[in-house]
């Protein structure tokens, strides 16, 4: 009876918007910038639809913009403080990284900022934070844009210092969180840059520790070639 009385509680529509805006707010309080979610629809225990997520850079800019976030849920314990999300969608989203001087960037000034408050948070109150673990993630007809302080108009070629990629659509699997390190699968990758270079497939396994990056059985497939490769440590 309790649990079903919870259930209809969440399906309410107030309900929900008052959990849209305290996700927010908690999340704009712990990195000191604007963040708003328009619309939330939740199912108990099941999954979780955030709409129209909206996070500022410190420069007051976009920073993230994600126009539906989807997350299934295979469990959730609250005593522990644990989350397993099956698979998390992103749709529509935008991800607008900028690098100023000394090679500062939006984003790593915003992790850096929640990084800090949880230090602060769990020192004083010495209190679990959750830990949430994600397998299957997919971004549908997303967008990424880089930009860095050193960016020129450049007439011919991918300009690395003004990147700007659109209709990227990822299918990563199999992602493994283990301490601060992750090892996850790309399934299929595709998308568009503004040079006109077409990604029509990209596949590899990959991992991500605090000292290496790497990727192994390597395939890109482009309008008019194609190349594997076995690949190890790219970066350390």
């Amino acid at each position: 009876m309790v649990l079903m009385l919870t259930y209809l509680i969440f399906l309410s529509p107030r309900v929900q918007t008052y959990l849209s805006q305290k996700i927010a707010k908690s999340i704009s309080e712990q990195a000191h910038t604007p963040v708003t979610i328009k619309g939330v629809d939740f199912t108990p225990f099941k999954s979780i639809i955030l709409k129209g997520i909206y996070i500022e850079d410190h420069r007051q800019d976009t920073l993230i913009y994600i126009g539906e976030l989807k997350s299934k849920l295979d469990s959730i314990n609250f005593k522990t403080k644990k989350a397993y999300i099956g698979k998390l969608t992103l749709n529509k989203a935008f991800f607008n990284l900028y690098e100023g001087k000394d090679r500062e960037q939006n984003i790593r000034v915003f992790i850096d900022s929640i990084s800090k408050k949880k230090e602060t948070e769990n020192t004083e109150t010495e209190e679990k934070s959750w830990d949430i673990n994600i397998s299957n993630l997919d971004l549908i007809n997303s967008h990424f844009s880089f930009v860095t302080i050193k960016a020129k108009k450049q007439a011919f070629g991918m300009n690395y210092d003004d990147i700007d990629v659109k209709n990227i659509k990822l299918q990563a699997r199999n992602i493994k969180i283990i301490g601060d390190s992750v090892d996850f699968d790309v399934k299929h990758m595709s998308c568009i840059e503004k040079s006109g270079f077409v990604l029509k497939d990209f596949k590899t396994h990959s991992w991500v520790t605090p000292t290496q990056w790497g990727m192994s059985k390597v395939t890109i497939t482009s309008p008019k070639s194609r190349l594997s490769a076995q690949l190890q440590c790219l970066a350390s």
